[in-house]
Order: structure tokens, then sequence, then C-alpha cells
């Protein structure tokens, strides 16, 4: 209509004859509107049952529509609810779009989202791929279920790739699959943050239950937890040369595979460095951690009850080991170290061990005792772990509760607050 009365106003003043400045300024003027159109910041709306084509609020499309439709930088929110699809993968993410599940759908008013209250799960079925970013594109992707995702090679509920940033937040990825490599995720040519998600009975043949980092790939994976996820190596995590890798903050439980199957596989290139702090990594089939070529990082880790060694440093691999926990990896041939013959470790310090079948490598200012664990691994009062670390500069522990709260700080991921163990002293008094 816009342009229409601009043709009119342009008769009445000229005639019907061509006017080249003003051809040349009604040109300039209609790519402005399209480009503001095709541009706008407005969100993006869609629901399972979704059929218009404007995806507003009030009249919402289908997800594979908004997501066509959607620009850098806009929002699409997602009702709450089961999606499925007949492509694969489901979704294709090739723009800087902001994907966000859990909008309660409501027509009109403010737009609320609530994951937990409206979920909002993807479906694969178990015969397709779920997400797939690329094409340079830095999406967040926050608030979803990824399930049932499959493929016969890598990345049963997302692939990644040639991605030069992606902030998934979260989301759960439960029950995905591949016949190969990443059950939950695979990742190569491109960077990752994964924050406040969980991934669960995640299952691949190879490598990378939960997720795989593949060549020339960086991540910062921060307070997640992994649980029930399978491997033959790697059942939470595979990293194949990835030149980066900081992972705090984590819960690593109870994931499965024989007692060959490593629960984080690091096999790495001599130099590159993964950083671990403050993760929890207790009660694993195989190796809590194993490591090849990369050189640990390993500060502030309550690495405890694993099937078979705590930590393996293996083939050229070197470590810098403060502040852990070693407890628990009592069965036949296990150590809490253990050190092959071109492993090196370049410092170790102030780590506590406890009911290891073997402490081979125990470093300086050792600490011999029990840890005395609540709940999920968290200090008791009497913890020999208590104020017995050295200082570093990791001052926050796995609760994101400063440390240290005593004279020095707490070995492990947990630094024991009165407040967390106000509930155990009121039963003992009681």
């Amino acid at each position: 209509m816009e342009v229409q009365m601009a043709a009119d106003i342009h008769k009445k003043r000229f005639g019907t004859g061509m006017n080249f400045p003003f051809m040349i300024g009604l040109f300039l003027w209609c790519l402005g509107l399209f480009a503001a159109q095709s541009w706008s910041a407005d969100p993006l709306f869609a629901t399972t049952t979704g059929t218009d084509i404007v995806c507003s609020q009030s009249n919402p499309c289908n997800l594979v529509t908004a997501v066509f439709l959607a620009g850098d930088n806009q929002y699409v929110y997602v009702a709450g609810g089961t999606y499925t699809g007949a492509m694969d993968p489901m979704l294709m993410v090739n723009q800087d779009i902001r994907l966000i599940g859990g909008w309660d759908g409501a027509a009109s008013g403010p737009v609320i989202v609530d994951p937990k209250a409206n979920p909002t799960i993807l479906d694969g079925e178990n015969i397709r791929r779920v997400i797939e970013v690329c094409d340079m594109a830095t999406p967040i992707i926050s608030g979803f279920t990824i399930k049932r995702g499959y493929h016969t090679l890598k990345g049963g509920g997302m692939y990644i790739y040639n991605t030069p940033l992606l902030q998934l937040q979260d989301t759960v990825f439960y029950d995905n699959y591949s016949s190969a490599y990443g059950g939950g995720i695979y990742i190569s040519e491109g960077t990752i943050e994964i924050t406040n998600c969980r991934f669960e009975t995640n299952e691949v043949v190879y490598g990378g239950g939960a997720l795989m980092l593949g060549n020339n790939s960086s991540a910062t994976i921060a307070k997640n937890t992994f649980t029930g996820n399978t491997a033959s190596y790697g059942s939470v995590m595979h990293v194949d040369k990835a030149f980066a890798l900081f992972f705090y903050n984590n819960y690593v439980l109870n994931n499965l595979g024989n007692t060959d199957t490593d629960a984080i596989s690091l096999n790495g290139t001599i130099g590159d460095e993964v950083n671990f702090y403050n993760n929890i990594i207790a009660g694993n089939s195989g190796d809590g951690i194993k490591v090849l070529k990369y050189t640990l990082n390993l500060y502030h880790n309550t690495i405890a009850d694993n099937g078979r060694d705590g930590l393996s440093l293996s083939t050229d691999s070197h470590a810098v080991i403060i502040n852990n926990i070693f407890s628990g990896h009592d069965g036949s041939w296990c150590e809490s170290i253990y050190l092959g013959s071109t492993a090196v470790i370049d410092s170790s310090t102030n780590n506590l061990f406890y009911n290891n079948a073997s402490d081979p490598h125990t470093g300086t200012n050792p600490v011999f005792g029990n840890p005395m664990f609540k709940g999920v691994y968290h200090l008791m009062p009497k913890s020999a772990a208590r104020d017995t670390g050295a200082s570093t500069f990791i001052n926050w522990d796995i609760d994101k509760e400063a440390r240290p709260k005593g004279d020095a700080p707490d070995i492990g991921a947990d630094e024991a607050y009165l407040s967390n163990l106000a509930p155990i002293l009121f039963q003992l008094l009681n």
C-alpha cells in the first residue's frame, strides 16, 4: 500500500512520465522498507498446532516455518508441547537466531517462558537427527528437551559444524543415539558453550555417549549433569583433538559401559591444554578421566567410586593436579592416579587419598583421611578435606559458593558451609 501511495503522489506531481531521480529514490525507499521488514526485531512464535505464516503471538506458525523465517538476532518463542517432523534433521539452524522453548502459548500479554512448567520436547522418534547447526551461525538455543534423536554416524540429538559459537542453555538431551560418535551432540570445526543442561541415557557405539568434541573444536561446559550415558569410550564425553576445553561445576555420575569405558576420554595434541575445575566425577563404570597427549589442569575435583582408576594419564600426557579428592577406587588393579611410561605429572599438591586399592602418585602435602561425604559427594563437618587445600585462583565451588570459607580452601569440588551442614546437625542433635 505504501508503494502504491508513493506512485499516486508521483503521478499528481509529475504526471505519468518517468522521473529518474524520483524512481531511484523510490527504489531506495522500497529497499529500506524491505530490509526493515526482513530484519525486524519483532519475535516470532511457534506452537504444535500453528498454521499461520505471520508467526505472531496471536497467530503462531509451526516450528519449522518460524525457524526458516527468523533472521539474525531474532527471537523464536516455542510453546510447550511435543514437536516431531518429517525432515532429517527436524530443524536446520543456519542463522544467528535465539530459539527459546518453554513459552506458555498465551495469545497476548507478556511473553512468559518457563521450560519446567511448559516442557518443549523435540522428538526425533528414533529415526532422525533433531537439530543441525551450521553455516557460520552463532545462535542461542535454550529451554528444550531433545529426545530420541538418531543418526547413523554422528550427533543423534544435535550436529554442529562450521559454527563460531553456539550457546546452549537449560536443555535436556535424553535417550539420543548415534551408531558411531556423539550420541547427544557432535561438534566439529566450531565453538560451543553448554550451560545448565542435563544429559541422560544417551548412547553411542564408539566414542562420546553424551557428546563428542571433534577436530578444531573448542568448548566451555559448565553447571551440567551427566548420568546414565553409554559408550565404548568416553561414556560422557570423548574429545578428539579439540584445541580448547574448560569443564567446570559439572556432575558426572553413574555413566555406563564396561570397566574399560572411561567416563571422560581426552585424546589431544601435545601442548594443548584442557581445564577441569570443581567437578564431581563419581560412580562411573571405568576410569573417571583418561588423558592422552593433552596437558590436564585438574583443580578442586571430587573423583570417587569409579570402576577403575580415578585418573589415567597415558601417552605423552602432562598434568597439574591440585586440591582434588581421589576416593573409593578399590577394585582389582585400581589406582587413584595411573601414570603411563611416557606421561608426566608436572605438579601435584594437597590432594586427598582415601580407600583406593593403590595410591602410587600422591605428590607433595598429600592428605590421607576420610572425606566423609554426604548427599551427592559434599563434605561433612569432620571431613579430612576441610581447610587442608592449597591456595589457588579457584575462588568458588561447585555450588557457586565462595572459597575459602575457613583458614584454607577445602579439598575437592565442595566448600563446606554451615548452611549446608545445618540439616545434618539438626538430625544429630535431635
